[in-house]
Protein backbone atom coordinates (compact mmCIF):
# COMPACT_ATOMS: atom_id res chain seq x y z
CA UNK A 1 0.00 0.00 0.00
CA UNK A 2 1.26 3.46 -0.85
CA UNK A 3 1.50 6.07 1.95
CA UNK A 4 -1.71 8.08 2.17
CA UNK A 5 0.13 11.43 1.93
CA UNK A 6 3.49 13.10 2.41
CA UNK A 7 2.50 14.26 5.91
CA UNK A 8 2.68 17.99 5.34
CA UNK A 9 2.89 19.14 8.97
CA UNK A 10 1.77 22.73 8.40
CA UNK A 11 -1.39 21.60 6.64
CA UNK A 12 -2.05 18.98 9.34
CA UNK A 13 -1.81 21.68 12.02
CA UNK A 14 -4.19 23.98 10.10
CA UNK A 15 -6.73 21.19 9.67
CA UNK A 16 -6.41 20.24 13.34
CA UNK A 17 -7.07 23.84 14.37
CA UNK A 18 -10.26 23.87 12.29
CA UNK A 19 -11.50 20.72 14.02
CA UNK A 20 -10.55 22.21 17.41
CA UNK A 21 -12.64 25.30 16.61
CA UNK A 22 -15.60 23.16 15.53
CA UNK A 23 -15.37 21.16 18.76
CA UNK A 24 -15.09 24.34 20.87
CA UNK A 25 -18.13 25.82 19.10
CA UNK A 26 -20.12 22.65 19.70
CA UNK A 27 -19.23 22.55 23.41
CA UNK A 28 -20.26 26.20 23.75
CA UNK A 29 -23.55 25.47 21.95
CA UNK A 30 -24.48 22.90 24.64
CA UNK A 31 -23.60 25.21 27.52
CA UNK A 32 -19.99 24.20 28.17
CA UNK A 33 -17.73 27.29 28.09
CA UNK A 34 -14.64 26.28 26.11
CA UNK A 35 -11.82 28.20 24.44
CA UNK A 36 -8.28 27.80 23.11
CA UNK A 37 -5.77 26.97 25.84
CA UNK A 38 -2.52 26.81 23.90
CA UNK A 39 -2.25 30.39 22.69
CA UNK A 40 0.92 31.17 24.67
CA UNK A 41 2.34 27.70 25.29
CA UNK A 42 1.83 25.27 22.39
CA UNK A 43 2.87 22.35 24.60
CA UNK A 44 -0.30 22.74 26.70
CA UNK A 45 -3.53 20.98 25.71
CA UNK A 46 -5.56 22.57 22.91
CA UNK A 47 -8.71 23.57 24.80
CA UNK A 48 -9.67 24.74 28.27
CA UNK A 49 -13.11 24.51 29.88
CA UNK A 50 -14.36 27.07 32.39
CA UNK A 51 -16.75 26.54 35.28
CA UNK A 52 -19.64 28.88 36.23
CA UNK A 53 -17.26 31.27 38.00
CA UNK A 54 -14.92 31.37 34.96
CA UNK A 55 -12.21 29.37 36.70
CA UNK A 56 -10.48 26.68 34.67
CA UNK A 57 -12.34 23.42 35.23
CA UNK A 58 -10.45 21.13 32.85
CA UNK A 59 -8.20 20.93 29.80
CA UNK A 60 -8.72 18.97 26.60
CA UNK A 61 -6.06 17.67 24.24
CA UNK A 62 -8.14 17.18 21.11
CA UNK A 63 -7.31 14.60 18.44
CA UNK A 64 -9.17 14.17 15.16
CA UNK A 65 -8.66 10.72 13.60
CA UNK A 66 -9.87 10.17 10.04
CA UNK A 67 -7.43 7.80 8.35
CA UNK A 68 -7.87 4.18 9.44
CA UNK A 69 -4.75 2.06 9.81
CA UNK A 70 -5.88 -0.72 7.47
CA UNK A 71 -2.86 -2.93 8.14
CA UNK A 72 -3.11 -2.63 11.94
CA UNK A 73 -4.06 -6.29 12.40
CA UNK A 74 -1.04 -7.43 10.41
CA UNK A 75 1.48 -4.91 11.81
CA UNK A 76 0.44 -4.43 15.45
CA UNK A 77 -2.02 -7.28 16.06
CA UNK A 78 -5.04 -5.03 16.68
CA UNK A 79 -8.24 -4.59 14.70
CA UNK A 80 -8.38 -1.41 12.64
CA UNK A 81 -11.25 0.15 14.61
CA UNK A 82 -8.94 0.28 17.63
CA UNK A 83 -5.51 0.24 16.02
CA UNK A 84 -6.28 3.44 14.11
CA UNK A 85 -6.48 5.75 17.12
CA UNK A 86 -2.88 6.78 16.56
CA UNK A 87 -0.92 8.91 19.02
CA UNK A 88 2.68 10.12 19.00
CA UNK A 89 4.50 8.44 21.88
CA UNK A 90 7.31 10.95 22.43
CA UNK A 91 5.16 14.02 21.80
CA UNK A 92 2.71 12.92 24.50
CA UNK A 93 5.47 12.10 26.98
CA UNK A 94 6.71 15.68 26.63
CA UNK A 95 3.18 17.06 26.93
CA UNK A 96 2.51 15.09 30.13
CA UNK A 97 5.60 16.63 31.73
CA UNK A 98 4.38 20.09 30.67
CA UNK A 99 0.88 19.43 32.02
CA UNK A 100 2.22 18.23 35.36
CA UNK A 101 4.37 21.33 35.79
CA UNK A 102 1.97 23.96 34.37
CA UNK A 103 -1.55 22.71 35.10
CA UNK A 104 -1.21 20.93 38.43
CA UNK A 105 -4.17 18.85 39.56
CA UNK A 106 -6.77 20.09 37.08
CA UNK A 107 -8.18 17.28 34.97
CA UNK A 108 -6.83 16.82 31.45
CA UNK A 109 -8.82 14.78 28.96
CA UNK A 110 -7.48 13.43 25.68
CA UNK A 111 -10.53 13.59 23.41
CA UNK A 112 -10.60 11.47 20.27
CA UNK A 113 -12.98 12.64 17.52
CA UNK A 114 -13.08 9.47 15.43
CA UNK A 115 -14.29 9.66 11.84
CA UNK A 116 -13.46 6.32 10.21
CA UNK A 117 -15.68 4.61 7.68
CA UNK A 118 -16.38 1.82 10.19
CA UNK A 119 -16.37 3.80 13.47
CA UNK A 120 -17.56 7.30 14.28
CA UNK A 121 -17.86 9.01 17.63
CA UNK A 122 -16.19 11.04 20.34
CA UNK A 123 -14.30 9.13 23.02
CA UNK A 124 -11.80 10.15 25.68
CA UNK A 125 -8.99 9.10 27.99
CA UNK A 126 -7.73 10.88 31.06
CA UNK A 127 -4.14 12.07 30.94
CA UNK A 128 -3.48 9.60 33.81
CA UNK A 129 -4.61 6.72 31.61
CA UNK A 130 -2.34 7.93 28.80
CA UNK A 131 0.56 8.24 31.25
CA UNK A 132 -0.04 4.68 32.46
CA UNK A 133 -0.07 3.40 28.86
CA UNK A 134 3.17 5.23 28.12
CA UNK A 135 4.83 3.92 31.28
CA UNK A 136 4.18 0.41 29.98
CA UNK A 137 7.30 -1.08 28.40
CA UNK A 138 5.35 -1.71 25.16
CA UNK A 139 4.20 1.92 24.82
CA UNK A 140 5.64 2.35 21.32
CA UNK A 141 3.73 -0.30 19.45
CA UNK A 142 4.74 0.81 15.98
CA UNK A 143 7.40 2.88 14.31
CA UNK A 144 6.29 4.17 10.94
CA UNK A 145 8.62 4.85 8.05
CA UNK A 146 9.95 8.35 7.42
CA UNK A 147 8.01 10.53 4.99
CA UNK A 148 9.06 13.57 3.05
CA UNK A 149 6.94 15.81 5.31
CA UNK A 150 8.83 14.65 8.43
CA UNK A 151 11.71 16.98 7.64
CA UNK A 152 12.28 20.67 7.10
CA UNK A 153 15.28 22.36 5.54
CA UNK A 154 16.94 25.07 7.67
CA UNK A 155 20.13 26.65 6.29
CA UNK A 156 20.44 23.70 3.88
CA UNK A 157 20.33 21.24 6.79
CA UNK A 158 17.62 18.59 6.87
CA UNK A 159 15.98 18.64 10.34
CA UNK A 160 13.53 16.08 11.70
CA UNK A 161 10.18 17.52 12.76
CA UNK A 162 7.80 14.54 12.76
CA UNK A 163 7.27 11.75 15.27
CA UNK A 164 7.59 8.15 14.12
CA UNK A 165 6.92 6.17 17.33
CA UNK A 166 3.20 5.49 17.72
CA UNK A 167 0.93 3.91 20.26
CA UNK A 168 -2.78 3.11 20.25
CA UNK A 169 -4.84 3.61 23.42
CA UNK A 170 -7.43 0.85 23.92
CA UNK A 171 -10.87 1.95 22.74
CA UNK A 172 -12.65 -0.33 25.23
CA UNK A 173 -11.07 1.61 28.13
CA UNK A 174 -12.21 5.04 26.86
CA UNK A 175 -15.16 7.05 28.07
CA UNK A 176 -17.84 8.09 25.60
CA UNK A 177 -19.15 11.53 24.68
CA UNK A 178 -22.06 11.53 27.16
CA UNK A 179 -19.63 10.80 30.02
CA UNK A 180 -17.37 13.63 28.84
CA UNK A 181 -20.27 16.09 28.74
CA UNK A 182 -21.18 15.17 32.34
CA UNK A 183 -17.57 15.74 33.46
CA UNK A 184 -17.35 19.11 31.68
CA UNK A 185 -20.82 20.37 32.54
CA UNK A 186 -20.80 23.66 34.47
CA UNK A 187 -23.41 22.19 36.84
CA UNK A 188 -20.88 19.85 38.46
Amino acid sequence: MAPRNKSVKGMDVQLGNKFDEAFINFLCSIGIKAQRADTKNKKLPDILVLDKTRNIKAYIEHKYHHAPFMLSHKLIGRESYEGSITMDTNKLKKQIIECESEIGDRPVYVVHWIDFHHLKGVFFNTISQIKDYLDNENASEFKRKDREGDYKIVNRIKLKKGYLEKFYPPLHEMGDFSELVKLLSPND
